[in-house]
């Protein structure tokens, strides 16, 4: 038997101060993900740094890549990779897991320049994979063919729905300029 939940009757009061607690959840929240960005920055730069005061770059490809991937879900994995691409004169190696430097000189480094490139500028993450834009552009083109299909035959059974071609055309859209960001 399962149990049923109801909301129970609250007070104005009551709802006042849930939602201050939710207010102040929301702030932590924020100064978290901020926080956060701001350490990942902090940490990026400090390769650069690192590499220029040094002369050096010798282990740092490692730890780049064990900082790329520790990062794990919650941040752009792919702004943080096109940052060190960037900054750190990288490249992704041809197996595509890991990261390793081009061939540039010390003084081609930039601790400023790379300080003021926010990584989380870089790169906008996108829900949808590559396959489910092909996907995607390739129902838009179907429903075209169907819709044009429709238009030469009047007598045809098939009747398109308006608001079901605006909303693929939105998608389209939508698929396009992910694949030309890509």
């Amino acid at each position: 038997m399962t149990k049923k939940t109801t909301a129970r009757k609250m007070t104005k009061a009551q709802i006042t101060a849930s939602l201050e607690a939710l207010k102040a959840d929301i702030a932590i929240a924020i100064e978290s993900a901020t926080t956060m960005r701001a350490k990942v920055q902090h940490a990026l730069v400090g390769c650069v740094s690192h590499w220029k005061l040094t002369g050096s770059n010798e282990g740092l490809g490692d730890i780049v890549n064990l900082f790329i991937s520790q990062l794990g879900q919650g941040v752009n994995l792919k702004a943080v990779k096109s940052w060190a691409e960037k900054n750190l004169h990288m490249m992704e190696h041809a197996d595509g897991k890991k990261l390793i430097f081009m061939a540039v000189k010390v003084a081609d480094l930039d601790t400023k320049a790379a300080a003021a490139d926010l990584w989380w500028k870089h790169k906008p993450q996108t829900v949808f994979s590559f396959d489910q834009v092909t996907a995607i552009l390739a129902l838009v083109d179907k429903n075209t063919k169907a819709e044009k299909t429709a238009e030469a035959d009047a007598d045809a059974e098939v009747k398109m729905d308006v608001r079901l071609t605006e909303k693929l055309a939105e998608l389209a859209a939508l698929a396009n300029s992910i694949k030309e960001a890509a």
